[in-house]
């Protein structure tokens, strides 16, 4: 289950990298053509060089961000090629909420019995209540039997080898018994509080998880609508910036703008799948 999540969290990592990658390309591409258009009318004297200064100053800022994102998608790559042991292809668009792993997943109610770590440490209690039994009833110490051979060797005797047996029996005493049964009820304590700790984390994590989940799912709505929202103002202004009607700043902003709010929604998007994984795992399925 634990490197199932950082497989998962991996490849949301490489994802949202590869996302941001495309957004500045997207966004580069605009910017550039902004820039030709403030070059050609500043020839025809239409134009200031603090223009073409604003421009140029936000391309070499979203190229030097372009290459930082870049050494981010290969590192992400890295890591997650690293944790499957094999090169590995970042993907999760099949996961949403009609996918089969988590409709079945999600069929059954659901019980931190079933979670491993919880039947792990019920084992554990298990273990801890028979050794506390065993010392609970063993409270007599081991005997010990010896066996002495003895070759006597001396002349005219009948015999000269002597063999005898030993029997030592301890008698019961609490010096011996006490520290054994206070030693196996102090395991059996630690083994139940461990237990009601795992119980109590599992159920946690399980609301955890689901908050997440509804959250996700919840907010990919808006983001999807502001990102789309954003992209038409940046278009918007960039047209009435042609037409003179608005500040090249105001549309060099307009289009950064445009820019934060498509990695907002990819974040939104790439967290919900990411989500939805995180909660078939948490119900005992492996991906």
């Amino acid at each position: 289950m634990a490197v199932a999540i950082r497989a998962t969290d991996a490849i949301g990592a490489v994802l949202l990298a590869e996302r941001r990658r495309s957004a500045m390309d997207s966004t580069l591409a605009a910017l550039r053509r902004m820039a030709r258009a403030v070059r050609a009318s500043s020839h025809a004297g239409e134009s200031t060089s603090a223009e073409q200064q604003a421009v140029d100053a936000q391309i070499a800022l979203s190229e030097s961000d372009r290459n930082a994102i870049d050494e981010e998608v290969e590192a992400g790559q890295a890591n997650l090629d690293i944790l499957t042991g094999h090169p590995t292809k970042a993907g999760l668009s099949e996961i949403d909420t009609h996918w089969p792993l988590f409709l079945r997943a999600t069929a059954r109610p659901w019980s931190e019995a079933n979670d491993p770590r919880v039947r792990a440490a019920h084992q554990s209690v298990t273990v801890a209540t028979e050794q506390d039994h065993l010392a609970a009833h063993s409270y007599m110490p081991n005997p010990e039997i010896g066996v002495g051979v003895i070759n006597q060797g001396q002349y005219g005797s009948p015999w000269d080898t002597q063999v005898g047996v030993s029997l030592r029996m301890p008698i019961p005493s609490d010096v011996t018994s006490v520290p054994v049964r206070t030693a196996a009820q102090s395991a059996l304590s630690t083994a139940i509080r461990q237990e009601i700790a795992t119980q109590r984390t599992v159920r946690a994590e399980m609301a955890r998880v689901q908050a997440h989940l509804k959250n996700t799912s919840a907010s990919i709505v808006s983001t999807a609508q502001a990102a789309h929202e954003m992209l038409a103002r940046a278009d918007a202004m960039e047209r009435s910036w042609r037409s003179g009607e608005t500040s090249l700043i105001e549309a060099l902003r307009a289009r950064m703008d445009a820019y934060n709010a498509l990695l907002t929604f990819s974040q939104a998007e790439i967290d919900h799948r990411i989500a939805i994984v995180r909660t078939v795992i948490a119900l005992g399925y492996i991906p």
